[in-house]
């Protein structure tokens, strides 16, 4: 079984559009949605979202699919469905959403 590691490129093909920098950018456009979600569906429509569990929950299940499989597409959906769930879920569990 081959790992892959987005810190030295191990893994995946290293030229411009290639593997590696796809789930680099994969990573980027998950926090983009994770932060537009937090403004649009958080604050402009008061709905509880925790920032925190978010983004922890939406990179460590983006890394960690990412790492295993090499497939930033499938790291991207994970990390998305975390996020959500994290976000969303977690106001519920903790007493409400962040202060702002």
């Amino acid at each position: 079984m081959q790992f892959y590691n987005m810190m030295t490129c191990e893994g995946f093909s290293t030229n411009i559009g290639g593997g590696c920098t796809m789930a680099w950018l994969g990573g980027v456009i998950l926090f983009f949605i994770i932060a537009f979600t937090r403004k649009w569906i958080g604050e402009e429509m008061d709905v509880p979202f925790d920032l925190l569990f978010s983004i922890v929950g939406g990179f460590l299940a983006y890394f960690i699919i990412v790492g295993l499989t090499g497939s930033f597409k499938w790291g991207e959906l994970a990390g998305i469905i975390f996020a959500a769930v994290g976000g969303f879920g977690a106001p519920y569990f903790m007493g409400g959403g962040e202060s702002v």
